[in-house]
């Protein structure tokens, strides 16, 4: 499986990430940063600490919460099938 080698937050709640097949895209938190799991100060060190774990290779976000790389590669995978087919779904 491909893992990211370059990762940046574009906003609050949305980082880029590229991977070391040329898979790249956006990713949006907000959805999951507005559940109830995650408080207020943990969107806050979104913005901070983003980084690529060096053990894992898995995405780090601050405030102790991490994205697994395969499931983020996935959703890229997906959202590039989506633009190729043209479909676009409702945010």
């Amino acid at each position: 499986m491909p893992v990211p080698v370059e990762v940046y937050l574009i906003a609050d709640d949305e980082i880029y990430i590229k991977y070391d097949d040329g898979m790249e895209g956006e990713i949006s938190l907000k959805k999951m940063l507005n559940k109830n799991d995650f408080s207020d100060s943990n969107v806050a060190l979104v913005s901070s600490e983003v980084s690529i774990d060096e053990t894992s290779n898995d995405i780090n976000i601050g405030g102790g919460i991490s994205l697994c790389k395969n499931a983020v590669y996935r959703q890229l995978e997906l959202k590039a099938l989506l633009k190729r087919l043209k479909i676009e779904l409702p945010e």
